[in-house]
C-alpha cells in the first residue's frame, strides 16, 4: 500500500498483471485504499456463456497473465503509451513473475517478494543478484523479506516460512 501510494503521488502509473481471474483482482484493486483504474488491470480472461455466467474456459483472445503472457501482455497493453519502453518497476514473488522481471531491458527496478524460489529458476537468480546488489546504491534488483507465520512484510531481505523461527535468502 505504502509503495502504491508513492508512485502514484510521484505521477507514476500503476499497473496490475495477475494470474489469478480477472473479476477477482479487479473487485480488490479498483476500490480503495487503492482505486488503480480499471483500464490498468490486467488478469486471466475467462469466456462467458451467452447469459454473461463466467465459465471455467480461458479466453484466447487475451494473453494468459502468466510467465511469457505477463511479458505479452506488457507489450500488447501497455508499451505502446510509453514510447515502446518497458516497465520502470517490476515487482512479483514467482516463477510466474519472472519473465517481465528479466524480458525488458530498460527495467529500472525489480522487486521481488522474497519466497526462497529454486535458485535454478530465473526469479531465484535475481534473488540471489539482489543479495549480493544489497546495499549498494545502484542495485538494480531489490528483495523484500516477508514472515509467513504473521503474514507481514519484514525490514530485510529474509523470508521465514511457515514455523520456522530464522529468516533466509538465497545465496
Amino acid at each position: 500500500q505504502d509503495l502504491y501510494q508513492v508512485l502514484q503521488k510521484s505521477g507514476i502509473d500503476v499497473y496490475v498483471i495477475s494470474a489469478s481471474n480477472l473479476e477477482v483482482i479487479k473487485s480488490i484493486v479498483t476500490q480503495p485504499p487503492y482505486s488503480v483504474p480499471e483500464s490498468q488491470v490486467f488478469a486471466m480472461h475467462l469466456l462467458r456463456t451467452k447469459d454473461n455466467k463466467l465459465t471455467s474456459d480461458l479466453d484466447p483472445v487475451y494473453p494468459q497473465t502468466q510467465g511469457k503472457g505477463k511479458t505479452e501482455t506488457i507489450r500488447k497493453f501497455i508499451q505502446d503509451k510509453y514510447a515502446g519502453k518497458g516497465p520502470l518497476l517490476v515487482a512479483g514473488d514467482s516463477e510466474g513473475d519472472q519473465n517481465m522481471m528479466s524480458d525488458f531491458p530498460d527495467t529500472e527496478v525489480v522487486l521481488i517478494i522474497n519466497r526462497l524460489r529454486s535458485p535454478d529458476t530465473i526469479i531465484g537468480q535475481l534473488s540471489k543478484q539482489a543479495v549480493k546488489e544489497h546495499g549498494q546504491k545502484d542495485a538494480k534488483v531489490l528483495l523484500q523479506g516477508r514472515n509467513d507465520s504473521t503474514g507481514v512484510f519484514v525490514p530485510s531481505q529474509l523470508h521465514t516460512p511457515l514455523g520456522a523461527k530464522e529468516g533466509r535468502a538465497l545465496k
